[in-house]
């Protein structure tokens, strides 16, 4: 894919907005408000660790957050510190206090102690984590209704990725990130393109190379291309969570010594 045409805050990631929040692991974006009346509690939503953020605020007609400011939400959106091997003894948990700080920041700034929050993908994940903490620790009144998208939490049901599931292939991950301290970033990627070889290798690969013509120029595909690492500690916390389903099972998890039962979750939940 052709991404030199693409320049953040020009081309990509154009609503209007800034950083309202910064710790050691994230950075809390709020987005200013498009029309003159908002709802009363704000909305965070969880952006994957494994991806940037801005993957919501590709372009004006096809923006998550421009759609949302224009129902007259206020929105915050996690933007991820991108790891390098001395963080790579960043856990979920250590994420999951990490949002706990951003959302004291948010009810200050917004003066509303209820925050809906609305997980992507692995931040889903992460969400439902915190969620789950929170409740056991008797803070769960905190989140007031929470939305999901392309999130797994049960893997006990057939889904693409479950062709990953292999003994060798989870120990040699393991093993590669502790090493190394992060996942890299572009060894995620290939992973997660091995599993839409179709759209995401062989279209290119005929279009690009067998038919000589020039690579496509597209935004969704250029960032794709930009790439995040994962800590090791965080990596071999999910590997353990999809290989051995340990959100499914009450207990199975722990966060700060806490065993998690996604079973106490009693928000309202869509999901998508």
């Amino acid at each position: 894919v052709d991404d030199s045409g693409f320049v953040l805050g020009e081309d990509l990631a154009v609503s209007e907005g800034g950083v309202v929040f910064r710790n050691a692991i994230l950075e809390i974006l709020q987005y200013k408000p498009t029309r003159a009346q908002v709802h009363e509690i704000p909305l965070l939503v969880i952006t994957p660790q494994i991806n940037k953020y801005y993957f919501l605020d590709l372009a004006p007609g096809r923006s998550f957050v421009e759609f949302m400011t224009s129902q007259g939400y206020q929105v915050f959106i996690v933007s991820w510190r991108n790891p390098g091997s001395e963080h790579g003894d960043w856990r979920l948990e250590t994420y999951c206090s990490a949002l706990i700080e951003a959302l004291d920041a948010i009810a200050d700034i917004t003066g509303c102690p209820q925050i809906n929050t609305f997980g992507f993908c692995a931040g889903g994940i992460t969400m439902t984590s915190l969620i789950a903490y929170l409740t056991a620790t008797g803070q769960g009144d905190r989140i007031n209704a929470v939305s999901y998208a392309v999130t797994l939490l049960d893997f006990s049901h057939p889904a693409l990725i479950s062709i990953m599931k292999s003994n060798f292939l989870l120990k040699f991950a393991k093993g590669s990130s502790r090493i190394a301290g992060v996942l890299n970033g572009s060894d995620l990627a290939t992973m997660f393109t091995m599993l839409r070889p179709k759209d995401l290798i062989w279209d290119n690969w005929v279009n690009n190379y067998l038919m000589g013509n020039p690579s496509p120029v597209f935004d969704i595909l250029a960032w794709n291309r930009d790439c995040t690492n994962l800590p090791a500690a965080l990596h071999e916390d999910y590997l353990n969570i999809f290989n051995d389903n340990l959100l499914a099972i009450p207990g199975g998890f722990k966060i700060h010594g806490e065993p998690l039962d996604l079973n106490q979750i009693t928000q309202d939940a869509f999901v998508v």
